[in-house]
């Protein structure tokens, strides 16, 4: 469903808080949704917004279109008997999504929990903390061109991940593409555990994630990490 909102208030989207605002905020849910938007001429020069965790307007006004994908229901599918693929929406809240994952026992995810923003937004800016970034578990992006109004899927090597980099964010992609989605792989496969203090020596998830040593400056977003990681670690997988 598409929402416009003309002379939008944006400071409650925005993790800084300051105030903002915009001529026009659009929402939506799929392709389908952008591809009516575009046929009315509505994407010309629009500005994407996730999150807001790396969003700061310099001024009070921006007179221009934001736009924000309210799809926010990832959808699992069994690839075999140890491996889950999850489709993600734009609009899916990465930290819900670790926890998530974490409760059906797929494990991969938890060393990105606590980390802001949406699917969108670590797509493009390929997130990442405790020795796993967003690379090591998404197998390809969903996108939409604004200027051609047509669809296309990037599989992780045409997404060109770098440290906090992707080809999204560079010509010619930059600019005109929106983020649809993501799918990600996960593993079912249960783990032994080990003692907190030390790091997890179990084999590398598939597309190279690990997990770091949970000892850091900061005690409760370790504590969180290592539920998170307990629960995936005696859970099998529930679809």
């Amino acid at each position: 469903m598409i929402r416009i909102h003309t002379d939008f208030n944006l400071t409650p989207l925005t993790t800084f808080g300051l105030p903002a605002g915009c001529g026009r905020f659009i929402e939506f849910e799929n392709a389908d949704d952008l591809r009516q938007l575009h046929c009315q001429g509505e994407l010309d020069r629009v500005l994407p917004i996730g999150g807001g965790s790396n969003l700061l307007f310099t001024r009070p006004f921006f007179n221009g279109t934001v736009i924000h994908c309210t799809a926010d229901r990832p959808t699992f599918t069994p690839a075999d008997t140890d491996t889950v693929l999850c489709h993600a929406p734009a609009g899916v809240t990465l930290d819900r999504l670790c926890a998530q994952t974490c409760e059906m026992g797929l494990w991969g995810l938890e060393n990105l929990s606590g980390i802001p923003g949406e699917i969108s937004g670590a797509s493009v800016q390929n997130v990442g903390a405790y020795g796993t970034e967003f690379t090591d578990v998404v197998v390809e992006v969903e996108t939409f061109d604004t200027l051609t109004g047509t669809t296309r899927t990037f599989t992780r090597e045409e997404c060109r991940y770098g440290y906090r980099d992707s080809a999204f964010k560079h010509s010619p992609l930059a600019g005109h593409t929106i983020v649809l989605g993501a799918t990600i792989c996960r593993t079912g496969i249960a783990c032994e555990r080990y003692p907190h203090e030390t790091a997890h020596p179990f084999p590398a998830a598939p597309g190279g994630s690990s997990v770091a040593r949970f000892q850091t400056s900061r005690p409760r977003q370790d504590r969180k990490r290592r539920e998170l990681f307990q629960k995936s670690c005696y859970k099998r997988c529930r679809i």
